[in-house]
Protein backbone atom coordinates (compact mmCIF):
# COMPACT_ATOMS: atom_id res chain seq x y z
CA UNK A 1 0.00 0.00 0.00
CA UNK A 2 1.45 3.59 -0.87
CA UNK A 3 0.43 6.76 0.85
CA UNK A 4 1.00 9.84 -0.28
CA UNK A 5 0.25 13.21 1.15
CA UNK A 6 0.67 16.68 -0.57
CA UNK A 7 0.06 20.00 0.27
CA UNK A 8 -1.88 22.82 -1.79
CA UNK A 9 0.06 25.82 -2.47
CA UNK A 10 -1.74 28.58 -0.52
CA UNK A 11 -3.56 26.82 1.69
CA UNK A 12 -3.48 27.80 5.77
CA UNK A 13 -1.41 26.74 7.96
CA UNK A 14 -2.26 26.65 11.86
CA UNK A 15 0.34 29.04 13.63
CA UNK A 16 2.82 27.48 15.97
CA UNK A 17 1.80 26.51 19.41
CA UNK A 18 2.83 29.83 21.65
CA UNK A 19 5.23 28.50 25.19
CA UNK A 20 5.02 30.18 27.95
CA UNK A 21 7.51 30.06 30.60
CA UNK A 22 6.25 28.39 33.83
CA UNK A 23 5.77 31.49 36.98
CA UNK A 24 4.83 31.54 40.16
CA UNK A 25 2.47 33.87 41.61
CA UNK A 26 2.98 33.22 45.76
CA UNK A 27 5.39 31.26 47.27
CA UNK A 28 6.17 31.51 51.57
CA UNK A 29 8.94 30.19 53.14
CA UNK A 30 8.49 30.36 57.08
CA UNK A 31 10.75 28.46 59.69
CA UNK A 32 9.63 25.60 61.43
CA UNK A 33 9.22 25.44 65.14
CA UNK A 34 7.44 22.04 65.10
CA UNK A 35 8.61 19.10 65.09
CA UNK A 36 6.12 16.18 63.23
CA UNK A 37 7.25 14.15 60.14
CA UNK A 38 7.69 15.70 56.28
CA UNK A 39 4.70 16.00 54.50
CA UNK A 40 4.75 16.95 50.60
CA UNK A 41 1.57 17.50 48.44
CA UNK A 42 1.62 18.24 44.77
CA UNK A 43 -1.83 19.51 43.11
CA UNK A 44 -2.96 20.25 39.74
CA UNK A 45 -1.70 23.52 40.53
CA UNK A 46 0.31 23.81 43.32
CA UNK A 47 2.80 22.47 45.64
CA UNK A 48 2.19 22.59 49.49
CA UNK A 49 5.36 20.94 51.84
CA UNK A 50 5.49 21.04 55.49
CA UNK A 51 8.43 20.73 57.67
CA UNK A 52 10.75 19.87 54.66
CA UNK A 53 14.18 21.52 53.99
CA UNK A 54 14.00 24.19 50.89
CA UNK A 55 17.49 22.87 50.08
CA UNK A 56 15.57 19.72 49.53
CA UNK A 57 12.78 21.03 47.72
CA UNK A 58 15.45 22.82 45.34
CA UNK A 59 17.44 19.52 45.21
CA UNK A 60 14.70 17.71 44.28
CA UNK A 61 13.35 20.10 41.62
CA UNK A 62 16.38 21.03 39.93
CA UNK A 63 17.17 16.94 40.49
CA UNK A 64 20.62 18.35 41.82
CA UNK A 65 23.28 16.71 44.24
CA UNK A 66 23.88 18.36 47.88
CA UNK A 67 27.05 19.33 46.93
CA UNK A 68 25.72 21.26 43.63
CA UNK A 69 23.66 24.00 46.01
CA UNK A 70 25.67 26.55 47.75
CA UNK A 71 24.22 28.45 50.61
CA UNK A 72 22.34 28.57 54.07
Amino acid sequence: MLLVAAATPGSSQEPPARVTAAAFEVASVKPSVVRVSASVTIGPYSVRARTVFLMSLIREAHGAQYYQIVGE
